[in-house]
């Protein structure tokens, strides 16, 4: 494998891993947002 092979390769993991935290950080929001639109985050927080 040569430098540039390796440089694509850590190059596409390190995308795909913040790939994956920016979606799970939009589904927190998401389920906090829900929380808040039905009113059950008091609920959520006991």
């Amino acid at each position: 494998m040569s430098n540039y092979d390796f440089r694509i390769t850590a190059q596409s993991v390190f995308d795909a891993r913040s790939t994956l935290t920016q979606a799970k950080f939009e589904k927190a929001i998401s389920a906090l947002e829900l929380l808040l639109l039905t009113g059950s985050l008091n609920e959520f927080m006991k």
